[in-house]
């Protein structure tokens, strides 16, 4: 049974449990290819999102990757427009496209609102927790071990040992018997010649012997296959430590971004206060202004009073 999910904006109803892998030997390119970075881009992003897809939609995924999706042409640099992915999802939003397009370039405004229109949801919560419960780094790291070696292992003994020839004298004396029309127990003495004649002719190997025959099997061909799948080791625990360091770079700058619209919030709210502040207190010395006001009209109005009051008694 599949493991609950933490609540979060979900517009896959039924994601795929447990999702389809994707690693980075599945990526199409060279390590050394000037756009990599996308491609490792991109399978991140599908790690993160993963959990939050249909079984269509991982697949689609795999074959965006495969297809080499994530390359950015040279009009679509900086042109987000121009790019075939911003295209398909004009055309049919799905959210593997989306997912794909949003690891290449970021959140684009006219693309989050269509595919929200689609989806009710334009949200990617990072979900590579829940992708690393069907996946977990151990079992990956040791498939990969595993298949490295696989793909490297020298020839074994039964492949290395070629079989043995026919010895030339035992072919040329079948021919001779077929030729001269032998009588047939001297054919069986030529066959059973062949046979014996078949078998490499080796002395018999003392144990010390054996022992130098097993040094001389350990040929620097041998030992440079054995120094080849130790670096492939090597490189393949080197490249998964650098891409994990990778990923808790991006998680570390999602969760600044996230604080620094955190602190514009609270900058927006103290400004919002400061405003109200500013409107209380102009309308304070408003009361006050119109109240002074009042007070002198009234002043002038018994100063009027008092002098008609002088004049005429």
């Amino acid at each position: 049974m599949a493991p609950n999910l933490v609540t979060h904006p979900n517009p896959c109803p039924n994601p795929h449990i447990p999702p389809l892998r994707l690693e980075t030997e599945d990526i199409p390119i060279a390590k050394t290819h000037p756009q990599y970075d996308h491609a490792l881009a991109a399978v991140t992003a599908y790690w993160r999102q993963a959990t939050n897809m249909a079984l269509s939609d991982q697949q689609e995924y795999r074959e965006l990757v495969a297809s080499s999706a994530f390359i950015v042409p040279k009009s679509a640099k900086g042109a987000p427009s121009q790019h075939k992915l911003y295209k398909a999802i004009k055309n049919n939003p799905t959210w593997a496209r989306y997912v794909m397009f949003n690891a290449i370039y970021g959140k684009v405004k006219s693309v989050a609102e269509h595919v929200k229109t689609v989806h009710g949801s334009d949200v990617m919560e990072n979900l590579f927790k829940e992708y690393c419960k069907h996946h977990p780094w151990q079992e990956r790291l040791k498939k990969r071990r595993s298949d490295s070696i696989a793909e490297g292992q020298p020839p074994s003994k039964k492949h290395a040992e070629a079989p043995a020839s026919s010895h030339p004298a035992a072919s040329s004396s079948g021919k001779v018997a077929i030729k001269n029309e032998l009588s047939e127990s001297k054919s069986q003495d030529l066959h059973e010649f062949a046979k014996v004649d078949q078998k490499p002719m080796m002395a018999p190997v003392s144990n010390e012997n054996k022992l130098a025959l097993h040094q001389r099997n350990d040929s620097p061909l041998f030992t440079r296959g054995i120094k080849t799948l130790s670096q492939k080791a090597a490189e393949t625990d080197r490249a998964d430590e650098i891409l994990r360091e990778l990923i808790l770079i991006r998680e570390n700058q999602v969760k600044q971004t996230e604080k620094a619209d955190q602190i514009l919030r609270e900058l927006a709210l103290i400004r919002e206060h400061q405003t109200k502040e500013a409107e209380k207190k102009g309308k304070a010395m408003a009361r006050v202004e119109g109240s002074i006001a009042e007070l002198t009209s009234r002043v002038k109005v018994v100063e009027d009073v008092q002098l008609l009051l002088k004049k005429n008694p």
